[in-house]
């Protein structure tokens, strides 16, 4: 079984998409293969110089929708996700955003014992902060 991390990229985010690679590579000491996904090229020139350069050190792949599929343009935004889950060469995933950070090695979740058991782990995205009028009434959340 292959396990990797998978992760869509945009030009949007891909300053700390390189951050967050360091991070996981540097002082995570993730070992994990990464294969990082875009429809076309949807970062910088520079950027993708910077990730070739890294691409055997830090174990990269690229993917490229257009590659899998005549209408590449239907996956734009967060659809994508569904779409390189079904592609990825990886048997055993984690996907992520390009702007997560791990404060810790992923590699763990893999070790889970609820990952053992269903074979998913899910985590909530962080929360967004609260406003400053603490009149304004917040609704609960819903425990899922």
């Amino acid at each position: 079984m292959v396990k990797g991390i998978i992760i869509p990229i945009l030009e949007k985010y891909e300053e700390l998409l390189i951050c967050n690679l360091h991070i996981l590579r540097n002082d995570l000491k993730c070992k994990l293969p990464i294969e990082l996904w875009q429809i076309g090229q949807e970062i910088s020139d520079s950027m993708q110089k910077k990730l070739n350069a890294l691409q055997d050190s830090f174990q990269l792949s690229f993917q490229d929708v257009c590659d899998y599929t005549d209408n590449p343009e239907y996956w734009k935004g967060w659809q994508i996700k569904a779409f390189i889950l079904k592609h990825t060469k990886f048997d055993e995933v984690i996907l992520c955003d390009c702007d997560s950070v791990f404060l810790q090695n992923p590699e763990i979740i893999f070790e889970d014992q609820n990952y053992k058991k269903t074979g998913t782990y899910f985590f909530k995205d962080w929360i967004k902060h609260e406003p400053l009028d603490r009149n304004i009434e917040i609704p609960a959340r819903k425990e899922s």
